[in-house]
C-alpha cells in the first residue's frame, strides 16, 4: 500500500475546504492501495475581517464578489449534499476572523489531533453556526477532539502558537499559495481546489509515476 503525506492549506470558514476534504477521503478509501497521513496547515481566507469585528455572512459575501450571494450559497449548498457533507447556511450568520482557531488548530496538531478537530470545526460553523472565534467555543471542540481540558484552557489563554502560525502562512502566501484547499504532497506536489474523487484517483497515479521529478505538478482541475 502506497502511504501519502498530505498537508491540507485550509481555513475553517471555507465551505470549499468542507467538500474538498471530503472528495479526497472518498478517493482514498476506493483507490484501495493509497493511505494517508493527513495534517492541517493555516490560511486566513478573509484576513482583512479584525477580531472581534465579525462581518455578517451574505453582506460579507455580495460586497466582497458584487453579486448576490443566495445563488452562491445554494450552489455550496448543493455540492455538499451532493458529496454527503451538510451545510446549512441559514445558520451561518457570521464570518469571523479565525485566527484563533489556526492557533488551536496548530496546537492541536503537535497533540496529533488536528485531523478530528478540523472536522469538528466544520461541522459546528457550517451546520450550527458557531462563533470559531470564541476561546470558550475552541476550548470545547478541542476537548471534543480528545485534547485535555486543562491544556486547553492554559494555551487559550497565552499567544502561544501565533507567531507559529503567521510565519506559517505567510510562507505559505510567499509560495504563491492564494486560494484553498491547497493539498501539498510529499512536499513536492501541489494541487488546489476541491477536486473530484475522480481526479484525485488520476493525481495519485500521476504522482507514483513522478515521484521522483523534483516539484513536479499533478492533478487536474485547479492544480498549479
Amino acid at each position: 500500500m502506497k502511504k501519502l503525506k498530505i498537508e491540507i492549506v485550509s481555513d475553517v470558514v471555507c465551505p470549499w475546504c468542507y467538500i474538498g476534504v471530503s472528495r479526497l477521503e472518498k478517493a482514498l478509501k476506493s483507490s484501495g492501495n493509497v493511505k494517508a497521513e493527513i495534517s492541517w496547515r493555516p490560511f486566513q481566507l478573509h484576513p482583512e475581517i479584525q477580531a472581534g469585528n465579525q462581518e455578517h455572512y451574505e453582506t460579507f459575501l455580495g460586497n466582497k464578489y458584487q453579486q448576490d450571494p443566495k445563488p452562491m450559497i445554494a450552489q455550496m449548498e448543493a455540492v455538499a449534499q451532493q458529496e454527503g457533507v451538510n451545510m446549512n447556511f441559514s445558520k451561518v450568520k457570521n464570518v469571523p476572523n479565525t485566527l484563533q482557531a489556526h492557533r488551536l488548530m496548530h496546537f492541536a496538531r503537535l497533540e496529533g489531533k488536528d485531523d478530528a478537530l478540523s472536522r469538528i470545526l466544520f461541522q459546528a460553523y457550517f451546520e450550527m453556526g458557531a462563533d470559531v472565534e470564541n476561546l470558550k467555543t475552541l476550548a470545547q471542540y478541542g476537548e471534543q477532539a480528545g485534547m485535555s481540558k486543562l491544556k486547553l484552557e492554559e494555551f487559550l489563554q497565552t499567544d502561544h502558537g501565533m507567531q507559529e502560525v503567521n510565519q506559517e502562512e505567510a510562507a505559505f502566501r510567499a509560495e504563491g499559495i492564494t486560494a484553498v484547499p491547497t493539498f501539498i504532497i510529499n512536499d513536492q506536489f501541489m494541487i488546489q481546489g476541491a477536486q473530484t474523487p475522480e481526479n484525485w484517483l488520476n493525481a495519485f497515479q500521476q504522482i507514483e509515476n513522478h515521484s521522483n521529478d523534483d516539484g513536479a505538478c499533478c492533478g487536474s482541475d485547479g492544480c498549479c
